[in-house]
């Protein structure tokens, strides 16, 4: 669902008015996808991989900056639990942001929920796929198997599972 609220000025009840000058300020849009906490899948590949997290936006705007934020739970097993996770721009294979070694080395696993921020610069008004990715960060002894989902634990803690959202925001 989209909504739109076009305004010129904004009135305060203290009085001191806000001029709105084109898009100076504010959000142009902001798009959500996410995964149901139902969903189980897991992963012992050092190369990333998809986990099926993905959101389109397009820009309204050629110069606007995309706001990219996910948080996906990881659940692990084994005597390592260290991941790496991307968040990646599809047609230009950029990097938007990307965590390495990120959870704790602990006897029989771990569980924890992460969350991942970064900005991309549109060149354009072409339609942008981002995509969460995962793999098993490559260090001796790291021997856990990787499961993102949100069941378990992780369903009572993260309802709504695995979530990417996107913002764009004009320049």
């Amino acid at each position: 669902m989209t909504s739109q609220l076009k305004v010129d000025r904004i009135s305060p009840a203290n009085g001191s008015e806000i001029i709105i000058d084109g898009f100076g300020g504010g959000a142009m849009q902001v798009v959500e996808e996410t995964i149901p906490y139902d969903i189980n899948h897991s992963t012992t590949s050092g190369t990333y991989i998809d986990i099926g997290l993905n959101l389109s936006i397009t820009p309204e705007k050629a110069n606007s900056k995309i706001i990219i934020h996910a948080n996906t739970p990881y659940e692990t097993t084994g005597t390592s639990a260290l991941v790496d996770v991307r968040i990646l721009e599809d047609s230009t294979s950029t990097t938007v942001s990307e965590l390495i070694a990120t959870g704790c080395q602990v006897s029989g696993g771990f569980w924890y929920s992460l969350n991942q921020a970064g900005v991309y610069q549109c060149s354009s008004t072409n339609q942008l796929t981002f995509k969460c990715q995962v793999r098993r960060t490559s260090v001796s002894g790291n021997d856990g198997v990787i499961y993102y989902r949100g069941q378990g634990g992780l369903a009572s803690d993260n309802p709504r599972g695995l979530l990417i959202y996107a913002m764009e925001v004009p320049q």
